[in-house]
């Protein structure tokens, strides 16, 4: 049996400020070749005096280096499955943990703030991969 393998801990955003679009600048690729899980660690301050804003991001991945890129997808239950793409929440000021299988090779992780007011939040999210 071989021995399980936790990968040193890498910072994809470093308290980073948002803004209202997913970006160049605010999406990161991560190689987790050979890896089974990854587990993003994501800290979200909102802006000085924003009650309402939110941090937004999706995870994408790509079996062929970075050509087609796929969104995570949830399935809306019923008698037909509709299947849209993921995006997570954030609502307040906190920390938050994810943890995902992994099916291919790169993985790409995007950011954005809704419902700013004036002053823009920041995060910081680092990344573990993990497997065998």
């Amino acid at each position: 049996m071989s021995e399980y393998c936790v990968q040193p801990k890498v910072v994809l955003f470093n308290n980073v400020t948002l803004t209202s679009a997913y970006s160049a600048n605010r999406s990161t690729t991560l190689n987790v070749n050979g890896m089974m899980k990854l587990s993003l660690d994501i800290k979200y301050a909102r802006g000085a005096a924003e009650a309402a804003s939110k941090l937004l991001f999706q995870i994408e991945h790509t079996p062929d280096e970075g050509t087609n890129w796929y969104s995570l997808v949830i399935d809306e239950t019923g008698v037909t499955s509709v299947l849209t793409a993921r995006e997570w929440e954030i609502g307040a000021t906190g920390n938050m943990n994810v943890i995902l299988d992994i099916a291919y090779s790169n993985v790409r992780v995007s950011v954005k703030e809704s419902g700013v007011v004036t002053n823009a939040g920041t995060v910081t999210v680092t990344a573990i991969t993990s497997g065998e």
